[in-house]
């Protein structure tokens, strides 16, 4: 099959890792790094709330004054994925075929789509999964 044919559900990552918007944000750092991941969904349930970045988190701790400071109030701190995340981010369904999803990419300035169905998170695609298809 021709890759510009193929669809989002044909190359997206289906075992995706999600945080709730509870969790610390030294646990997104620890997922991020342990899966070598950049972006992670953030969900209630099955319900797809926001996407943190490896990029959100660079931002959080270079502009927090509190955060690696030794007087730090680690009360005052940004600590939870909530503080950092995207809210409503972009999505896409899984029967979007790959040339729309590029153009997507391209459109919105992203590196990641949550892949959503019936406003359930199924999965996620990444500008790095369509490359690696295009080249193989």
């Amino acid at each position: 099959m021709n890759s510009s044919n193929k669809t989002v559900a044909e190359i997206m990552t289906t075992k995706v890792i999600a945080l709730k918007k509870d969790n610390d944000i030294d646990e997104a750092i620890s997922i991020m790094v342990k899966n070598d991941i950049s972006y992670i969904p953030v969900v209630e349930g099955d319900n797809l709330i926001g996407i943190v970045s490896d990029r959100d988190v660079r931002v959080a701790f270079a502009c927090d004054p509190f955060i690696n400071s030794e007087e730090s109030d680690p009360l005052q701190a940004c600590t939870k994925v909530m503080q950092i995340m995207t809210r409503n981010p972009k999505t896409i369904s899984p029967d979007t075929n790959i040339s729309s999803c590029a153009r997507m990419f391209y459109e919105n300035n992203v590196g990641a789509l949550p892949v959503v169905r019936d406003g359930n998170l199924i999965g996620i695609i990444s500008t790095h999964d369509l490359l690696k298809e295009l080249f193989n």
